[in-house]
């Protein structure tokens, strides 16, 4: 998956990238409605069924796939072990063991909630979400971009694009964290910032991320 160039975008056009995601096949695609949700079939049946069933040949595929699904839903929420396990009828070690293959096959992305004692850190709750749109939207039966715009989960799906554009943008190696979430503002992002930590620098940045024409950085 590539990443978008640093360049100002109008909203229309972060919209779309939100949408078809930015894999080059589906983005070329993205005029052909079923050339599209062809394609997004296929990655989802080949991730599942090729790549984890090679890799983890022991791993209970159906249910690992109904994991992912959740995810899906769940994507850009707290990552909280014992609702997916209630849901799924597995053991919270299993659920975790499911998100770290999520996440070593690259499919998502987890974000700590930062705190100065790293011990801390590794106890609460991460947000975890997936790290292509073009996914998400699959898996949430997204077919437009007004269902996008319209769709409860648009705060995340949005966050969780422009948190992985930050990431792929930056020049250094960092840890990106949660800080804090705020209520939803009536159709707009969830009032997320997100703390940078350089590993090779001393300070920290922070985003604040809204559905807003008007966006801050905040040092």
């Amino acid at each position: 998956m590539s990443k978008i160039k640093a360049k100002r975008y109008s909203r229309e056009e972060l919209f779309q990238l939100c949408f078809f995601g930015l894999y080059p096949e589906p983005f070329l695609e993205r005029e052909d409605t079923l050339k599209y949700r062809l394609w997004q079939e296929n990655y989802f049946r080949s991730y599942i069924e090729r790549d984890i069933r090679a890799l983890f040949p022991q791993l209970n595929t159906e249910a690992y796939r109904r994991f992912i699904k959740m995810l899906g839903v769940a994507s850009g929420d707290l990552f909280k072990a014992s609702s997916f396990s209630n849901s799924l009828d597995v053991s919270q070690p299993t659920v975790k063991n499911y998100l770290e293959i999520a996440e070593g096959t690259f499919l998502i992305r987890r974000l700590n909630c930062y705190s100065k004692n790293t011990k801390k850190r590794l106890v609460k709750m991460p947000k975890a979400y997936i790290k292509d749109p073009v996914i998400t939207n699959y898996l949430l039966n997204i077919n437009n971009i007004d269902d996008l715009r319209s769709h409860p989960s648009f705060g995340n799906l949005g966050e969780s694009f422009i948190i992985e554009q930050i990431i792929k943008n930056l020049e250094v190696l960092f840890i990106p964290n949660v800080v804090k979430t705020r209520e939803l503002a009536p159709g707009g992002l969830n009032g997320m910032t997100i703390k940078v930590l350089p590993v090779i620098f001393e300070e920290n940045d922070e985003f604040d991320l809204k559905n807003s024409v008007a966006c801050s950085r905040v040092s």
